[in-house]
């Protein structure tokens, strides 16, 4: 068996990835690398931030829940996804089941234990704040406490709590020699998951990996990005958004390259991203509780044996539990994921409202998306775009054959969705346990 390593990285969107997008010049590392193999330039993630798309992601089946009512109740939305965890094996339980020692290293809060991120791993390390091992990687806490007073200085009164949210400041360079060292003393065959959160806003990247943006664009940009994420940016504000966005996107691209020349060749490679990221397209920024093809198109790469070519037809991340398990079985064939319609849908349709109405925005229900055009529910009723653009066809101008295919798509998915939650509320009843 093949030892294999899954790297997810937050946030990045596959039009910013020059193995997806020949226009862009952010990941010369990955575009050499993706030479060598299977790419999937239409991958489609589950779901559009963290919490939708990351437990469908681990255990190769979607979830939703309705009865959390507030935002801020992290404790009821965490509760949903361990909940989801322990009811579905995931990718660690499942290879661990096949002899594999399993180790995990994330910098992402959502994956965590009290998530039931760590069933399966036999190690498990949390870089952020509350994390028991990863609190001595991050950067100090009088880093992002001078940003908070910064903010403050200059007339916003409600500080962001940085200094508490020091996860946000986890640069790989504080822990690549510590991952590096930790994955060569691992048994073998090993299945290691890394998650980074380095194209994540705020976007801050060291001097030495930023090409485009300058300190004055990452802090400027993130100070705007956070008071006025609801409204129409600035051109200046929109290019040093961009800007830093891209160094991010550098960033990540820099630690492939130095991580893989740390540690031994002998693995399995797969890249993927949770989600997308908005830059102002519909005056959105950020990954909010939308299906456009901004926030949902990922990167999908995978290296395993000398298979090596371009994938076009569209692929749900849904299958990645499939693509490890393949891989770990020397299995794996890029032809056998795809599918002509893929679906995504966010955690939960009330917190997707709860959380549009604080931002003022439409938030999206479900999508169903092919490699020509996407089929969204939205709170203002159904949409239907051509080439993933707002002002593309609407539904009164498209034919009903047109639109069909996709209609059946998303009634045999709900179907099956819901004779699965059908099934688990009847054994959660049985077994008087709290399962979904």
């Amino acid at each position: 068996m093949e030892n294999i390593i899954l790297v997810s990285i937050d946030s990045l969107r596959a039009d910013y990835c020059g193995f997806i997008n020949p226009d862009e010049d952010t990941t010369p590392f990955l575009d050499g690398l993706a030479k060598e193999s299977s790419v999937f330039k239409n991958a489609f993630t589950v779901g559009p931030r963290t919490p939708s798309a990351m437990p469908p992601i681990f255990t190769g089946e979607y979830y939703t829940y309705n009865d959390v009512r507030n935002v801020s109740d992290m404790g009821g939305r965490r509760q949903k996804i361990a909940n989801h965890l322990s009811w579905s094996e995931s990718i660690p339980e499942l290879l661990r089941k096949k002899g594999y020692t399993t180790a995990a290293f994330t910098a992402n809060p959502w994956t965590a234990s009290d998530t039931n991120f760590d069933m399966g791993f036999n190690t498990f390390v949390e870089i952020y704040p509350g994390g028991e091992d990863g609190s001595q990687f991050l950067a100090k806490k009088s880093i992002p406490g001078i940003i908070d007073k910064s903010l403050k200085s200059i007339g916003h009164e409600s500080a962001f709590g940085w200094k508490a949210k020091r996860e946000w400041f986890s640069h790989w360079q504080h822990f690549i020699d510590y991952l590096s060292e930790s994955i060569q003393e691992l048994p073998e065959p090993y299945f290691v998951w890394i998650f980074l959160m380095d194209t994540h806003q705020p976007y801050l990247t060291p001097r030495s990996i930023r090409e485009e943006s300058s300190i004055v664009d990452n802090y400027w940009g993130t100070y705007k990005f956070w008071t006025d994420r609801g409204e129409s940016q600035s051109k200046l504000t929109k290019r040093m958004i961009s800007r830093s966005y891209r160094d991010a996107v550098r960033s990540f691209d820099k630690f492939m390259e130095v991580f893989l020349d740390s540690v031994s060749d002998d693995f399995s490679l797969v890249i993927h991203s949770d989600h997308g990221e908005a830059l102002g397209e519909n005056s959105i920024y950020g990954h909010e509780y939308q299906l456009f093809d901004h926030n949902i198109h990922v990167p999908l790469l995978v290296k395993s044996g000398s298979k090596s070519e371009t994938v076009e037809n569209p692929i749900s991340l849904i299958q990645m539990k499939k693509i490890i398990s393949d891989v770990a079985e020397d299995s794996f064939d890029p032809s056998r994921y795809c599918s002509d319609y893929v679906v995504s849908r966010p955690e939960s349709n009330v917190i997707a409202d709860l959380r549009s109405d604080e931002l003022g925005y439409s938030p999206h229900y479900l999508s169903v998306t092919s490699s020509e055009a996407k089929l969204l529910l939205t709170s203002d009723g159904p949409e239907f775009y051509t080439q993933y653009s707002q002002s593309e066809d609407s539904p009164a101008n498209v034919s009903d054959d047109r639109i069909e295919p996709f209609i059946r798509t998303l009634e045999k998915h709900n179907q099956r969705f819901t004779e699965k939650q059908a099934i688990r509320s009847a054994i959660s009843e049985l077994t008087q346990g709290n399962l979904i």
